[in-house]
């Protein structure tokens, strides 16, 4: 996925209604220009921010990529632009209250990409159409905008294109069920950073969390899964050679995270069981065979034997025997 930011002084209200990021592909005198030039790097699936008399009023994400387009009728009608030109359609995210991006200048400064970026030294927008923005710049901008929005359901319309996109932060995603886990790693881009050290002493269980129709459940780290899965490389520990495929997202194998004590039996232990010691990284198959599987035992007994000592040092202590009854 690329990010970019467009300045739409001109043309917002009507690329809006259309639906589209439109460009000429030449200026009046034939000459060919870097900010329009950017609209032939668009993809499917791309991040738009959109700036309209400094603020920052939409949020959009690419459904075509580029294609060759003339210019839309009421375009024209400005007489602004040549006719042959670069069109992107995109799905709007309209913003009821926007940020004005002057109020936020030095960190747009700080996080904006240093090649082709939207605003120049001293904060202000540069002249042009579509340039870089990055993931980090997105974040941000997003979060700001989403954090001032006056009612719920403009909250929660940032937030799902956040979510969408990737770019919640790893402790704004409340995961109550495994299920619900897989799902958010699946919209989480996973950095590439350093693998912290297991944290060796027993951890404080957390509060349970309601999760519907009067029941509660243990609440999931998401923070922690995903270093779990970093710290087994993205491999499969029953066997490290079960091929997988690789994430859309982040270009990292496709493993899955498996609690090997299950967290419905949090009350049979004084510890959390919601820790990097008590989560394996698993292929598909090797995850529901262990759900599913009338085999199941020889992948457990491997899991059990690779963790047990792991375990101990973190404040869980269970027999194989014990394991086992809680997958019959």
């Amino acid at each position: 996925m690329n990010y970019y930011f467009v300045f739409q002084n001109k043309s917002y209200l009507k690329e809006k209604q259309g639906g589209y990021l439109w460009a000429p592909k030449r200026s009046k005198n034939g000459n060919r220009v870097s900010h329009w030039e950017s609209m032939k790097d668009v993809k499917q699936g791309d991040l738009i921010i959109h700036s309209y008399m400094k603020k920052i009023v939409a949020i959009s994400i690419a459904i075509t990529d580029v294609f060759a387009a003339i210019q839309p009728e009421e375009l024209r009608k400005e007489k602004l632009w040549e006719d042959e030109g670069w069109r992107v359609d995109t799905r709007y995210i309209e913003i009821n209250n926007p940020i004005i991006t002057s109020d936020h200048s030095t960190k747009i400064l700080e996080l904006q990409p240093s090649h082709n970026a939207p605003f120049n030294s001293i904060g202000r927008g540069n002249t042009g159409y579509l340039f870089s923005a990055n993931k980090e710049l997105a974040r941000y901008l997003l979060k700001q905008t989403e954090s001032i929005q006056q009612d719920e359901v403009s909250k929660e319309d940032v937030r799902k294109v956040r979510e969408e996109v990737g770019l919640l932060e790893l402790d704004e995603v409340e995961v109550l069920d495994d299920n619900d886990l897989v799902d958010a790693i699946e919209n989480i881009e996973i950095e590439k950073s350093k693998v912290t050290p297991y944290f060796s002493e027993p951890k404080e269980k957390l509060p349970l969390k309601a999760s519907g129709q009067g029941s509660f459940t243990y609440p999931r780290n998401l923070k922690v899964a995903i270093n779990a899965l970093k710290r087994a490389e993205f491999k499969c520990e029953f066997d490290n050679r079960h091929k997988s495929f690789i994430r859309k997202r982040d270009g990292n194998p496709y493993t899955e995270p498996h609690h090997l004590i299950p967290l419905s039996f949090h009350n049979n232990f004084p510890y959390s069981l919601d820790i990097e010691q008590n989560i394996v990284s698993l292929c598909s198959h090797c995850h529901n065979l262990l759900h599913y599987g009338k085999d199941f035992e020889v992948v457990l007994k491997k899991l059990y034997d690779d963790r047990k000592d792991l375990l101990k040092e973190a404040g869980i202590v269970i027999t194989f025997e014990q394991l086992l009854s809680c997958y019959c």
